[in-house]
């Protein structure tokens, strides 16, 4: 509930002496408000009735209103009704909210009890300031401090309302050519497209001469409805939703004959309606939750100024309905269908109303133009209770579920096809952004994305199976890809529920569950588990078996056979190995027993469905010689390549697991909880898929073979498999001390996009083999980069490629991190992960005495937030060369190396001392640092002789001290990422670099020059280390001025032949640059982006 914005509820009512009816608009009737718990106070509206009825004639859609007299009629109303609401004591100030503090959106419930008072359109309100004063901006529409205003009348009561966790809707409608049927039907189906099953929700069975549609248990349509239709419907079914689209008609048999709407050509009363949706069964009152009302003047209160009763909308409301949605005044016909798709796409996955209600407005005022006011016709009447965000939590975690159960649903069907699997890619990602990630059903939410993820990489797997797949390649390393992002998500969800973060959690899924997936997976892909983590799923699985409900029993019966099923990969090979195994074997068989007679006790089908799907996985994908394969033949780790050809992944040969006994003890499980009779669809979705690598034999459940052992100890199998070759083929990893070599097998890329970030750096880095491509971040830039570059730039990706190998905050400047406080704050909304994150901030700093600095202390809380991996090549520490003088390095799972150059322990030390002293001292900001070395001039001179005669005074700024600088080395292409680096430690580092790989000079493709180009960090020293002819410069120039010309010149004058610079804006600071007489005379070059544009991508 973290992430969500907050609401607060203002309660306003207004009341006056006698009933609520027989009293019409009068400026000397006195009424009573009252603001919360504020004092009450005196409240008059300035309105003699007929006035009041004429003012309203401007909200009708009539021929013959004048568009300028109508808008100048609405915003007198508007100006009056916000008086009115001013004059309430307290209620002015309730509606705003402090500048610095969180989002909030104020709900404002107004309890009318007088009838006259409910035919003002408080909803059309400007702003209130005082009794006298309001401001230009609509109440209803502001963004500053949003409000939405709902209705309520006081004899309803919002205790033991529930918000609807599975809903069914009922559509009505008049005859469909007298009404936009079509169009509503058409958004009500859209709305429901993700939670559609394929068969009875796909079609519809028609009935009553074709006037009746049932799309399963989602939608009810009754077209050209009668009343007894509705009675008869509301009565035999219990709906959640009801949409009603019919015109509004006065009732000629009521006695002053109020609105009510027309149906069958009767007209049909507010009471009779009522009458009709809420009534009384055996199993209780049944009402549906949610009324919206596309009928004229639904929510038209005159009629009950005289007479008791109400609008169609107050009448429903009365009679226990929590949510109403009706039109004071007639809806266009373009509104009412906008309102449709927007109001039911929001409801059925149970967004939050009011925030829902805001957006229909707004969306109504910026989608129709100024000459409607639809979004000011709108009235909700509510009842809704306290805990309603608890409920709506609920209801999204179920109706993500139930969305992501037919996506695959539908991905499985689609799997047939690999063109349409693709294309239903789109809906299962969107389910997948919904599963909820905080809250109570977080490890819910992370348990159903790792076996989304886990059934994604089955139906891949199924179409790389499949004869005549031309990329069965690339589909068998997505599914092994898909298996390593879903082994991480279950170790989320163990983390989560071995460590209390103190916030309420809802935990459905179960321990010995999560980590019997953890165990199972890291199995497959071959990687080790934490010590204890099979010990502790025994523990918790034994615990579940004593559980009072025996439907937990058979689920813990379940993860005890699996868990003896996956101890055969690690039995002994020795003596004895016989009777271990068949012991095991029994075990598991024992344990597939209880749960089939559990699950029959329990008449629980899908218990055997769901364990018969998962022993069949080992027999028919992870038992295959293929993804042993792939997984081999993969870096290990879910942005790996694969190596491996198409060839020699398909070899037929016998797998390891089948060599084991493993396959065979599934097969034997997966068959006994078949012959049991698990439901015919379960049987065929669970039956072998792949054309098995080799033929099924008897043996495959028998106690395998004995390897033999070698003279030496070690134990050598029978026979070779061809995977040991295809390991031992593989590209080793360079030295430490040496540049990893180029793959001259595959078209290796290496781009650097200059982001335009003003004056600060924002490095995009791609590379990757022919059409794998993998990205690290170096920087967010200025605050102001975020929204104007990095988040286009992440949108335009698709959702499953918004991964970052790496991220990288060289240091604390507000110009390097001030970008990337923003992209974390977005990174839930925008799906975006990161391998690891490279910042050194206040938690690694404090070791040497450092507090952190503002931007360090706010990104590196949204890190912590955001729960992604920090700092974990360091294991969590702080990014710093070691103590002993060497050049760390590391090789991300795509294959960049990256050599760090910087920072040291001293400048570290050196941050944690002054910085926090200096620039308080200063008055300056972080990002300052120039102001410590004095800058006070920038030089004009064109001639690179005087420019080198300046004395080279060194940056001594902490903060650019403590910068991280990285070497990145990928494919044979190399870049020397400067950050801000002071010149002397850089010169140090190269010195290391070049003793170790026993080089001259250091060979680059760019150098990204440090500081933007400071005459302060870039020297002669630095020049002559290194062998280069790409020079990036990465800044606006404003600000500091930068680049300096003086550190240009050094470049030009010491950076080989004809060097060429890369700049990412053109200014007027480096403009000089380009002068043609220039690059003449000093033979060099000059790049910049095209006229009018900002950013510069460089291709190595």
């Amino acid at each position: 509930m973290s992430d969500e914005i907050q609401v607060r509820v203002v309660n306003v009512e207004l009341l006056r002496a006698g009933p609520a009816h027989n009293q019409l608009l009068s400026p000397l009737t006195q009424y009573l408000g009252i603001c919360d718990d504020a004092e009450a106070g005196v409240v008059t509206q300035p309105y003699e009735h007929m006035v009041f009825l004429e003012r309203m004639k401007a909200m009708r859609y009539e021929d013959g209103n004048d568009e300028a007299a109508k808008r100048s009629a609405l915003r007198e109303v508007g100006v009056d009704v916000a008086r009115v609401l001013g004059s309430v004591p307290q209620l002015p100030g309730a509606l705003s909210t402090d500048a610095g503090g969180p989002d909030t959106l104020v709900h404002l419930r107004l309890v009318l009890t007088p009838s006259e008072l409910a035919t003002l359109p408080f909803e059309l309100a400007k702003v209130p300031v005082s009794p006298i004063a309001c401001t230009e901006t609509w109440l209803s529409l502001q963004a500053r401090t949003p409000v939405v205003l709902t209705r309520r009348t006081r004899n309803v009561s919002a205790n033991g309302v529930r918000w609807p966790l599975r809903p069914r809707i009922l559509f009505i409608a008049a005859s469909p050519d007298e009404v936009p049927f079509d169009e509503h039907r058409r958004e009500l189906l859209n709305a429901l497209q993700p939670f559609r099953m394929l068969g009875p929700d796909e079609q519809p069975v028609l009935s009553n001469d074709g006037r009746r549609e049932q799309y399963g248990q989602l939608l009810t349509i009754l077209k050209d409805a009668r009343f007894e239709d509705v009675v008869a419907e509301c009565a035999a079914h219990r709906y959640t939703h009801v949409h009603l689209l019919a015109h509004g008609v006065r009732d000629p048999n009521s006695l002053h004959a109020s609105y009510g709407l027309e149906l069958g050509g009767q007209a049909v009363s507010a009471e009779r309606l009522a009458s009709a949706f809420a009534g009384l069964t055996n199993s209780g009152i049944q009402r549906p939750s949610v009324v919206t009302l596309a009928t004229c003047d639904s929510g038209n209160q005159q009629d009950a100024v005289l007479v008791p009763g109400g609008s169609i909308a107050h009448v429903l409301h009365q009679a226990g309905i929590a949510l109403v949605l009706a039109s004071q005044v007639p809806l266009s016909k373009e509104g009412s269908v906008l309102v449709v798709r927007e109001l039911y796409r929001g409801l059925l996955w149970a967004e939050n109303p009011w925030v829902l209600m805001h957006r229909l407005r707004t969306a109504l005022h910026g989608l129709l133009g100024d000459s409607s006011h639809d979004w000011a016709s709108l009235v909700v009447y509510e009842a809704l209770p306290r805990d309603l965000a608890d409920q709506l939590e609920e209801a999204r975690y179920l109706q993500a579920k139930a969305a992501n159960n037919v996506a695959f649903e539908r991905i499985d069907q689609a799997a047939e096809s690999s063109g349409r699997f693709d294309d239903e890619m789109q809906a299962l990602e969107e389910t997948l952004r919904r599963l909820p990630t905080a809250g109570r059903f977080a490890m819910e939410g992370l348990g159903l994305r790792a076996s989304s993820l886990k059934r994604l990489a089955q139906a891949e797997f199924r179409i790389a199976q499949q004869p005549g797949c031309l990329d069965r390649v690339r589909r068998a390393l997505s599914s092994a890809r898909y298996l390593h992002q879903a082994l991480h998500y279950y170790e989320q969800a163990v983390t989560g529920f071995l460590v209390d973060d103190g916030k309420p959690v809802q935990r459905v899924a179960s321990l010995h569950w999560v980590l019997v997936q953890q165990l199972c997976l890291s199995a497959v892909l071959g990687k080790c588990v934490p010590e204890g983590t099979r010990e502790t799923a025994l523990m918790s699985a034994r615990a579940y078996v004593e559980h009072s409900s025996p439907e937990e029993q058979a689920w813990a019966h379940g993860s005890l056979a699996e868990l003896a099923l996956l101890a055969i990969e690690h039995l002994s090979m020795g003596q004895g190995h016989e009777g271990e195994f068949a012991r095991v074997r029994a075990e598991a068989m024992q344990h597939v027993r209880e749960l089939i007679r559990l699950a029959r006790r329990l008449d629980n089908p899908f218990l055997i469905e769901s364990n018969l799907r998962q022993f069949r996985r080992y027999v028919d994908w992870w038992g295959t010689t293929l993804l042993e394969n792939v997984v081999i033949s993969l870096d290990l780790d879910d942005r790996g390549t694969c190596h491996g050809d198409d060839a020699a992944l398909w070899q037929k040969t016998e797998s390891a697991w089948a060599r084991n006994g493993m396959v065979g003890v599934a097969r034997q499980l997966a068959d006994m909880l078949d012959e049991r009779g698990a439901a015919d669809r379960t049987a065929k979705a669970a039956s072998a898929r792949y054309p098995a690598t080799t033929p099924a034999t008897a043996s495959d459940a028998a106690i395998p073979a004995q390897a033999a052992t070698g003279a030496s100890g070690t134990t050598v199998a029978a026979a070779t498999p061809p995977v040991i070759a295809m390991l031992a083929a593989l590209p080793q990893r360079a030295p430490a001390n040496t540049p990893p070599a180029a793959d001259a097998g595959a078209q290796s890329f290496l781009r650097v996009d200059m982001l335009p970030a003003e004056h600060g750096d924002c490095l995009w880095l791609e590379f990757g083999r022919d059409s794998l491509t993998a990205r690290v971040l170096v920087d967010g830039g200025t605050p102001e980069a975020f929204d104007r570059v990095l988040r286009p730039r992440f949108e335009i990706l698709p959702e499953q490629q918004r991964h970052l190998e790496l991220l990288i905050l060289t240091h604390i400047d507000a110009d390097h991190v001030g970008g990337g406080i923003p992209l974390l704050k977005a990174a839930k909304e925008l799906g975006l992960s990161a391998g690891d994150v490279w910042f050194n901030g206040w938690k690694h700093i404090k070791s040497f005495g450092f507090l952190g600095a503002k931007q360090g202390e706010i990104f590196s809380e949204l890190l912590e937030q955001l729960g992604w991996t920090w700092n974990g090549w360091q294991d969590g520490k702080a990014i710093v060369l070691p103590a002993d003088g060497g050049l760390p390095s590391v090789t991300l799972p795509s294959g960049l190396v990256l050599t760090l150059l910087s920072p040291s322990a001293n400048k570290l030390k050196a941050l944690a001392l002054k910085w926090k002293k200096d620039i308080n001292a200063l008055g300056l900001e972080p990002g300052q640092g120039d102001a410590f070395l004095g800058r006070t001039t920038v030089s004009a001179s064109e001639d690179l002789d005087e420019l080198l005669k300046t004395p080279f005074r060194t940056d001594t700024a902490p903060n650019n001290g403590s910068s991280i600088t990285v070497l990145a080395e990928y494919g044979g292409k190399s870049i020397l990422l400067g950050a801000d680096c002071h010149a002397p430690l850089l010169v140090a580092s190269l010195k290391t670099l070049l003793q170790q790989r026993r080089l001259k000079k250091l060979p680059l493709s760019a150098f990204k020059v440090p500081h933007h180009g400071s005459r302060n960090n870039l020297d002669e020293t630095v020049m002559g280390l290194i062998e280069c002819r790409n020079y990036l410069i990465s800044t606006s120039g404003k600000l500091f001025k930068h680049p300096d010309r003086e550190a240009i010149a050094r470049i030009i004058h010491f950076g080989g032949p004809s060097p060429t610079l890369w700049f990412n804006y053109r200014s007027d600071v480096n403009e000089v640059w380009a002068k043609p007489e220039l690059q003449a005379k000093y033979n060099y070059r000059a790049m910049y982006p095209p006229e009018g544009q900002e950013g510069l991508l460089v291709t190595l």
